[in-house]
């Protein structure tokens, strides 16, 4: 695990025994499971959000010519979210605005040819401080979707439709798992 997630063993132990402590897994030698991945969810979407810098900006396409530009650009330095995410897992709504993470601001915002507004926007780039929204990206139609947890805590957190659109997409996951091939004993 710490070779995979790029942190040091001690950190990986402390956080397994963390969980541990805290009744979401089970470890036994040679083998940690979780046990209850649906509290474990309603904790880390009640948990303080990771810092983050977002730049919202308008584009002149239209939402879905907005994410086929996105595709365009390749896998690299872009994990998509919230509403727009959902509808590429698991349509639910119709979105008008294209969120995603990204590693550099000024490339997206050149290459998506925004223009940055104070209101109004219809596509808003977020750098997080958290690196972990990156983790386990999913490749769906030529789009990379953060993965379905941090989807799920992303909608969880926001106003209006958005926790509706995460209980939507919760009841779906394990179809979700199947169908993408994202294996484990949850996602």
């Amino acid at each position: 695990m710490s070779s995979a997630t790029k942190v040091t063993i001690g950190f990986v132990s402390r956080t397994l025994a963390t969980l541990q402590r805290d009744a979401y897994l089970s470890r036994r030698r040679g083998e940690t499971r979780l046990k209850e991945y649906d509290d474990l969810l309603d904790a880390w979407t009640r948990a303080p959000q990771p810092l983050e810098t977002t730049v919202e900006g308008v584009s002149l396409a239209k939402p879905g010519e907005v994410l086929a530009a996105i595709a365009t650009l390749g896998k690299n330095g872009y994990a998509l979210t919230a509403e727009a995410a959902a509808e590429q897992l698991a349509p639910f709504a119709r979105f008008n605005k294209v969120e995603l993470y990204v590693r550099e601001f000024d490339r997206w915002q050149r290459q998506l040819q925004l223009t940055p507004v104070p209101v109004g926007a219809n596509v808003r780039l977020i750098k997080s401080e958290d690196k972990g929204v990156f983790d386990g990206t999913l490749n769906r139609r030529g789009l990379q979707v953060v993965s379905l947890p941090q989807l799920y805590v992303d909608l969880k957190r926001r106003e209006g439709a958005g926790p509706e659109a995460a209980a939507f997409l919760r009841q779906r996951f394990d179809k979700l798992r199947r169908e993408l091939g994202v294996g484990g004993a949850a996602v």
